[in-house]
């Protein structure tokens, strides 16, 4: 809504944004934690219940079709409700989720309990996209959306400290005890957002709680210290109700599959698929491939932590890099670099036998360029997703691409596990990198944005809009 994006743009950046980055992406801090926990803590539950291969890929699995299902629905729950109480929501299934995964005592109990937790994780994801994008600045979002990915690495980070905290070779860990762990984080977060975090203003205006848009406008002026407090008109709580309607999910289904928004959902839509295959099914695929004999030898939990641990800076550097590059040129940058040319490397000097300082060195960057590929690309993704689409459809639309993107990290241990040779599907995320090379660069130099989509809206969502 212009009036309100004005307003927050008025009031510029400060301690406002900065509780609502922090409360809001710390949904994907607890999803980063537990999902990089659902790819290593397969390698000690396949002992304890003496699972088989494809058991174990299944369990791996089932968190992304969980996160699917729940992909789908978050949006429309950010849609209905409110970004921020799907926020909020997210924290408490996730901690009750991973609580109850502790309890598993067999493999069907625990693959009912991993799809839960899920779609449990995905029920804050697109929402925290949309409130984050919807409480800043304009010239900030590129910058608060990459911090995303920051959040993400933490989370990474965060698991895999834990792990090595138990046993840093992955032979012995006690996968229960850490999922009890894990569980108060996002315990902490809820309590935190439940107390700090606010809901969006554009999302208030956009359903008619004009009051409560100007409410959270006055706080963002108090947090900032600014003296531009604009107002929406108002309304009296009755005239709210009256234009509380919410838009029937086929008409926003008809927003982002119209012909204005189809190529972009289908890029998107891609990208999402090949960061997932790519990033998780490496997630999958390392705790193995680390304890080959050649590979460096560092016990396995340790090259994963330097793995996390370098990924917090190199998202740090993308966000200066990217505020400064256009969409389309993150996404080429990112499958070519990032993407093809580590993979490339990897797969190349990960099969030598004797590695001298230089194919060393080649075998660490081969390791860590897909980490900038990630970056790049998955930010660039994502700020589309939730800014060419109009408000009433941006958080539909990022739980529609996110939730295909999720197919790429749900058959991706499948794929390794069948493969069983494990240069063969790391040539295969090439391919796919290959093909993102290729709709990256058919994008237009300019990508529209949410005003602009508002134009182009189809017929029908205006007529329902309008009445």
């Amino acid at each position: 809504m212009a009036d309100v994006t004005d307003a927050i743009s008025t009031m510029g950046f400060g301690p406002a944004q900065i509780y609502t980055e922090i409360l809001a992406h710390g949904i994907w801090l607890v999803d980063g934690m537990e999902l990089t926990l659902a790819a290593i803590l397969t390698l000690p539950i396949r002992q304890g219940l003496l699972l088989s291969e494809t058991q174990t890929a299944s369990l791996a699995s089932v968190v992304w079709v969980g996160l699917a299902v729940g992909g789908v629905l978050s949006g429309r729950l950010g849609d209905i409700i409110g970004r921020r109480w799907a926020i909020l929501l997210g924290y408490l299934a996730i901690s009750g989720t991973s609580l109850i995964c502790a309890t598993a005592k067999d493999y069907p109990s625990l693959l009912a309990f991993r799809f839960s937790m899920g779609v449990a994780m995905s029920l804050g994801m697109s929402s925290s996209l949309a409130l984050v994008n919807e409480m800043a600045p304009v010239s900030w979002r590129v910058g608060l959306m990459g911090m995303r990915g920051v959040m993400f690495s933490f989370g990474n980070m965060l698991a895999s400290l834990l792990v090595v905290m138990d046993d840093p070779t992955l032979d012995d860990l006690h996968w229960r005890v850490i999922l009890c762990c894990a569980a108060t984080v996002p315990v902490l977060f809820g309590l935190l957002s439940t107390a700090f975090l606010q809901e969006s203003p554009i999302w208030l205006a956009k359903t008619g709680q004009r009051n409560g848009a100007n409410a959270v406008l006055g706080w963002i002026a108090r947090q900032n210290g600014s003296t531009h407090h604009h107002q929406v008109y108002e309304t009296s709580a009755a005239e709210a109700d009256d234009h509380c309607e919410h838009i029937p999910w086929r008409y926003q289904l008809s927003i982002v599959f119209s012909r204005h928004f189809i190529y972009y959902t289908f890029v998107l839509s891609y990208a999402c698929f090949t960061v997932n295959f790519v990033e998780h099914g490496s997630a999958y695929a390392e705790p193995r491939v680390f304890g080959h004999a050649t590979h460096a030898r560092i016990e396995a939990g340790w090259q994963l932590l330097a793995k996390y641990t370098i990924n917090v800076p190199v998202r740090i550097c993308i966000l200066l890099v990217a505020v400064g590059v256009s969409h389309k040129h993150q996404f080429i940058g990112g499958s070519f670099f990032g993407y093809i040319l580590g993979l490339i490397l990897f797969v190349w000097t990960g099969g030598m036998q004797q590695r001298s300082g230089l194919d060393s060195f080649l075998y660490f960057a081969g390791q860590y360029l897909p980490l900038w590929g990630n970056g790049f690309v998955i930010l660039s993704a994502f700020h589309m997703s939730v800014e060419i689409y109009p408000t009433i459809a941006a958080a539909t639309a990022a739980g529609i691409i996110n939730a295909f993107g999720r197919l790429g990290s749900m058959i991706a241990p499948f794929v390794f596990e069948c493969l069983h040779r494990w240069q063969t599907f790391y040539e295969l995320m090439v391919v796919f990198s290959l093909m993102l090379l290729f709709l990256g660069s058919s994008l237009p130099a300019h990508i529209p944005t949410a005003e602009e989509g508002e134009a182009a809206l189809p017929l029908t969502a205006k007529k329902t809009i309008m009445a």
